[in-house]
């Protein structure tokens, strides 16, 4: 894929999501109805590691025509990471319908996001030491 196939695709993703929406870009945003503090914990833990990979990342987009949220979405592979906390297979499943046809929608478990951040988190207090 050369430069400006992938500028189209890039564009094309963005136009997809509502423009009050577009002005969070690499923004860290909490969905006001959220109540599992182990999910925003693992979407804040997915989200510090795409920033640190210079990734281009928006979190609880909404999109045109479209119901529902996804817990973050990653325009430089073009993915969407669905957070999984206590949802079951067809909600996400459920999910995958509602998102643009552009997106790869992957699931990820929220402990395994959890022991990430840990992780990160032992190593920045560790080089300050």
């Amino acid at each position: 894929m050369n430069f400006r196939e992938k500028q189209r695709r890039k564009v094309k993703a963005v136009s997809s999501i509502k423009l009050g929406d577009r002005h969070h870009t690499n923004c860290y945003r909490i969905f006001a109805k959220e109540t599992q503090m182990r999910h925003e914990l693992a979407k804040f833990a997915l989200y510090l590691e795409l920033r640190m990979l210079g990734h281009m990342v928006y979190v609880e987009p909404t999109f045109y025509n479209l119901r529902g949220r996804a817990d973050v979405l990653d325009i430089t592979t073009h993915t969407i990471w669905e957070v999984v906390n206590t949802e079951k297979e067809a909600s996400i499943e459920m999910k995958k319908d509602t998102y643009p046809e552009i997106f790869d929608i992957i699931p990820i478990q929220a402990d395994k996001l959890l022991k990430q951040l840990s992780k990160v988190v032992e190593e920045a207090i560790s080089k300050k030491k």
